[in-house]
Order: C-alpha cells, then sequence, then structure tokens
C-alpha cells in the first residue's frame, strides 16, 4: 500500500501501463492536481496511462463527488514526457447519462 501523493521514489518512470479511475475524482483544489502529476509521473518510457473519468464542459458545475474532470482539467497529468495521444467523450446510458472521459497518454522512449 502506498499513498498516491507521495508514492515510493522507485515508483517514478517504473511502469509500461497505469490506470486511473476516479482516483483524481474525489479530490479538489491543488490536491487534485498534485495526485494527477504524481500519477503521470508513475509512466515509464513508451509506457501508456489510461484515464478514465467522468466530464463536464467547462462552464457546468462542479456536481457532486466523484466531481467531473472538465478537459482542461486532463491536462494536470501531462507532466513532462507524457503526451495526450488520444481522448474520446462518450455518453454512457442511464437516467441521467453520464457524460465520460476516455484519455490515452502516452510516454516518449
Amino acid at each position: 500500500m502506498a499513498n498516491v501523493l507521495d508514492p515510493p521514489r522507485a515508483w517514478r518512470g517504473a511502469f509500461d501501463f497505469v490506470f486511473e479511475a476516479y482516483t483524481v475524482q474525489v479530490l479538489a483544489g491543488a490536491t487534485r492536481v498534485a495526485c494527477a502529476q504524481s500519477i503521470g509521473r508513475m509512466v515509464g518510457p513508451g509506457g501508456v496511462l489510461l484515464a478514465v473519468a467522468r466530464s463536464r464542459r467547462s462552464g457546468d458545475p462542479a456536481g457532486t463527488m466523484p466531481w467531473p474532470l472538465t478537459r482542461k482539467e486532463l491536462d494536470a497529468f501531462l507532466v513532462p514526457g507524457l503526451r495526450l495521444a488520444g481522448l474520446t467523450e462518450i455518453l454512457e446510458p442511464g437516467q441521467p447519462p453520464v457524460p465520460r472521459f476516455v484519455a490515452e497518454f502516452v510516454a516518449g522512449s
């Protein structure tokens, strides 16, 4: 077990694949950004970070926890060496439908 805001140093750049879903969304403000950056730093050269999150438009209300992310907030994962390789916006069926981002970040080799 580890603290995502202070992970073991050995985890930095250590993983080929990192999956993030709803961890960042339960945090607010600067802690949210710090968490996303920490997760982004875990991806090793040539590795992939897949992030799935409820989404909202920048002018929409923040809603309730898990607080949906805006497109701009996804950029917090973009630490040096990581780039956004793909972004899909989906509307999951339901009452009401749930908008989501599926973002793929790739680390340079």
